[in-house]
């Protein structure tokens, strides 16, 4: 009897030990609350039952999200669908919902169960941002056109049968669909307070036109697919453009009604032999202030234009990003650009594609061939206008790296030439104050082109040049891209020496340079 007394005090004094260390129960709601939506949905509700006290709370959470990866989704996806119904049917109607983010399987039974437990409670209480992030069973590489129409037919019987959840939706995100050409104008017109609305694999078959209208659309992504052309004809709030690797020789994009947007971003990785012209891009949307532009196909994508033309659709431009820019066109585009946007404030250059023409050969030996850019074929034309003011030391490249590039780099006279073609009548940027260069090399390439920007930016600040950057992927597919030299400065001497030669002719401007390997 004794020892069972002693047995009863111990399980008691533990549990007594076992209360008192449990602070966290004893926080009062809102911090609980506000340590709880700093997780995901799903850690917060395993965290819950660890209390009674605490099992009260998921339905108090003022944002749920699941985003789970895609292999975690794979494993999990009906838990989704039983979560939502869980707390968004215990909630009581005075918490306004700030944000619900959902990703989940575009599986037809389980789809329906999200969308009317969400439809119900947007029919009972406030939310401020709700989205849907939908996944298709197959993915990219192993979707055919069939799967395609199968999955927007998915898509559009969801929508049908829980039109009040697409109501309340503000972002959207689709991808491996192939609609109708009756669907596309239905979603937008079922998704009324939509503000974010993404495409991947997206379309309504080869060649199709997409026409986009909504009241309240502010983001509108879109990768891949097959338009033809996607046309804007009436965004009033749209601020935000995205669009990556269109497949045809078309306008691939035509800006119609869209008074209020600011960033566009052009991505294309195909060959074509289209170019664009940001002067008719643009006509209608003279208030881009911060615009991307890719090259990944190293093909020049962009029409040169004259400055008198580009500069009023360009008159807010602030910022500029050119990625994977091949090094034929570094001095006559971005010198373009410069003297087109005269309030932009911060150019970058990233990944610039190098020696694609000129190799390892001398200028005098490079000439222009059918199938290069436009923007080589000008190089080539001014080599020629060059070369008659005078006779040139043309070396083979092999003392330095930058004795190839007598043409581009070497010559004091031809810059001087160049200078008087590159800024005519003493043409100075006022506003220019940062450059960013990554994949900087430590040879007259580079530094005269970082030479030539500060020339014509008199009031630039800062110039940060970096190392370039390895692509994962890439050097799995190519690995001697591993192994590629770099002539980037290592050592403090080295950098302080370019300092000097990407300055001296500087009178009117002297930034920092920073070298940020």
């Amino acid at each position: 009897m004794k020892l069972s007394r002693g047995r009863r005090r111990s399980r008691d004094s533990k549990a007594a030990a076992a209360n008192r260390e449990d602070r966290l129960s004893e926080l009062p709601n809102d911090v609980l609350l506000n340590i709880l939506e700093r997780v995901g949905t799903l850690d917060a509700l395993r965290t819950c039952i660890l209390s009674k006290q605490m099992q009260k709370l998921p339905a108090m959470l003022s944002q749920i999200i699941i985003d789970l990866s895609n292999r975690d989704l794979i494993q999990m996806d009906g838990v989704v669908a039983d979560v939502t119904k869980k707390i968004l049917s215990a909630r009581p109607p005075q918490i306004t919902v700030r944000k619900l983010k959902l990703k989940f399987f575009l599986v037809p039974a389980r789809c329906r169960a999200i969308g009317r437990s969400v439809g119900l409670a947007m029919a009972t209480e406030k939310f401020d941002a709700a989205e849907f992030e939908i996944m298709t069973p197959r993915d990219t590489n192993h979707c055919t056109d069939a799967h395609r129409l199968l999955f927007a037919k998915q898509f559009n019987d969801f929508v049908c049968d829980c039109p009040d959840a697409f109501a309340g939706l503000t972002q959207l995100h689709l991808r491996n669909m192939r609609f109708g050409e009756s669907d596309k104008p239905s979603i937008l017109r079922h998704c009324r307070r939509l503000e974010s609305l993404s495409f991947r694999e997206c379309d309504a078959g080869f060649r199709s036109v997409l026409r986009v209208e909504h009241a309240r659309l502010v983001e509108f992504a879109i990768t891949y697919g097959e338009f033809k052309t996607v046309v804007l004809d009436c965004l009033p709030k749209l601020q935000r453009m995205s669009y990556r690797n269109w497949p045809c020789d078309e306008n691939p994009l035509v800006l119609g009604f869209v008074p209020q947007l600011s960033k566009l971003s052009l991505a294309n990785a195909n060959i074509s032999g289209k170019t664009l012209n940001l002067s008719q891009l643009l006509a209608n949307a003279p208030t881009v202030s911060d615009l991307y532009l890719e090259f990944r196909s190293e093909k020049i994508w962009v029409q040169p234009e004259c400055s008198k033309v580009l500069a009023p659709v360009l008159a807010e431009l602030r910022f500029v990003n050119l990625d994977h820019l091949p090094e034929d066109c570094d001095i006559s585009w971005t010198m373009f650009l410069l003297e087109s946007a005269p309030y932009l404030e911060e150019l970058c250059i990233t990944e610039i594609i190098r020696n694609k023409y000129v190799g390892s050969n001398a200028i005098s030996q490079i000439h222009w061939k059918p199938g290069d850019s436009h923007f080589w074929s000008g190089v080539m034309k001014a080599k020629e206008f060059f070369f008659q003011f005078g006779t040139f030391l043309v070396r083979d490249g092999a003392q330095k790296p930058e004795d190839r590039d007598i043409f581009m780099m070497a010559s004091t006279r031809l810059e001087r030439t160049a200078r008087e073609v590159f800024y005519p009548h003493g043409w100075r940027h006022k506003n220019l104050g940062r450059l960013i260069i990554h994949g900087f090399q430590s040879d007259g390439n580079f530094t005269g082109y970082v030479r030539r920007v500060i020339q014509a930016a008199v009031n630039i600040r800062e110039v940060s040049l970096h190392d370039r950057k390895v692509c994962q992927w890439c050097v799995e597919k190519f690995p001697h891209l591993r192994f590629r030299p770099s002539s980037y400065p290592r050592t403090r001497e080295d950098a302080d020496l370019l300092r000097k030669k990407m300055t001296a002719e500087t009178a009117t401007a002297s930034p920092d340079i920073h070298f940020c390997s």
